[in-house]
């Protein structure tokens, strides 16, 4: 179609860009040059389709960012910060720290989190699909999926007294490291339910 939305039936494409749309009668091509007959078919432009999730924007711009976090130390800098603007028991969310940038390599652990915000509970994520609340009282982590915007309970699991730490290996396997006992306890978070 051009702007006056006709149909053509032919197109000439020349250096990957198109030089003519037009009737078939309207082209003479050179008698080696290739033609494609598409049997009728449709051909479309490549589309980009710019748009915006202005859900997961909006959920981005209340909880905390993360992704310039070079340290555990640092993470719960910025948790107690943002704990010092809450009042007690209000949720600190964040999420997008990479710790395979950080010397060690390892996950933020809970015994970091208490000490930066005792009184909230805090939940962080390094992709911001599942939260893992990991500083609450009763020693459990709790999982919640949180792709759709709104916090929905997976389950939750024990991981006694000793400090943890939470890898998440894939979107569906949650590794708990007892710190301790130098244990793995290996989670399917299809099954936590």
């Amino acid at each position: 179609m051009d702007a006056a939305g006709s149909v053509v039936d032919s197109l000439v494409i020349r250096d990957g860009r198109v030089a003519f749309a037009g009737r078939r009668g309207d082209i003479n091509p050179a008698p080696r040059e290739p033609t494609l007959d598409l049997g009728g078919r449709a051909v479309l432009p490549g589309l980009v389709d710019g748009h915006g999730h202005l859900m997961l924007l909006a959920r981005a711009r209340l909880e905390l960012n993360l992704t310039t976090a070079s340290s555990e130390d640092e993470i719960a800098r910025m948790v107690a910060a943002a704990a010092a603007r809450l009042r007690p028991g209000e949720w600190i969310t964040g999420r997008g720290w990479d710790q395979t940038r950080w010397a060690g390599q390892a996950y933020p652990g809970r015994a970091a989190l208490d000490r930066a915000a005792p009184v909230h509970p805090v939940a962080l994520s390094p992709d911001g699909n599942v939260l893992a609340v990991c500083n609450l009282p009763d020693y459990r982590v709790e999982l919640f999926d949180v792709s759709g915007g709104i916090p929905m309970p997976l389950g939750d699991v024990p991981v006694g007294v000793d400090p943890v730490s939470l890898r998440f290996r894939t979107t569906n396997e949650l590794w708990v490291v007892n710190h301790i006992s130098s244990s793995i306890n290996v989670i399917d978070l299809s099954l936590a339910a």
